[in-house]
């Protein structure tokens, strides 16, 4: 049974709620309510919303393995020839990378903040900083 929209406004579920296990989450929350909310009240209701949002993380963890797996063959096609081991040959780049400007800058400044030293950064970066 899966929650209408009319029916989650009317049980006032918060929307970060409102996913497939919504329709376990509205009797849970009654329960919850009948019994004030004492932990080893409802117990068949809560390991029954757990289950359900657990088989849907593993639905969207085991839908993310297959992206990846089909982005990293699409890649090895693309970049060239894979050698025995499993690694893939890149070929270098053609043309000279673009310099970094406004945010992109200060989000890779950001990124090195943690080191004591800029050498994640380039030379011509680094001199900005060199008081």
């Amino acid at each position: 049974m899966i929650a209408t929209q009319e029916k989650m406004v009317e049980v006032k579920v918060p929307l970060t709620y409102r996913d497939q296990c919504a329709h376990l989450l509205i009797p849970l929350n009654k329960c919850r309510q009948a019994e004030l909310y004492l932990p080893w009240k409802c117990e068949n209701e809560r390991h029954s919303y757990e289950k359900c949002q657990y088989e849907l993380l593993m639905e969207r963890m085991l839908q993310m393995q297959k992206i990846k797996e089909r982005a990293s063959l699409n890649h090895s096609q693309s970049k060239g020839a894979a050698f025995p081991n499993g690694d893939v040959k890149i070929d270098p780049p053609t043309t000279k990378p673009e310099p970094l400007l406004g945010w992109e800058f200060l989000h890779v400044f950001q990124l090195c903040e943690v080191e004591i030293t800029l050498d994640c950064l380039s030379r011509d970066y680094q001199r900005l900083f060199i008081l």
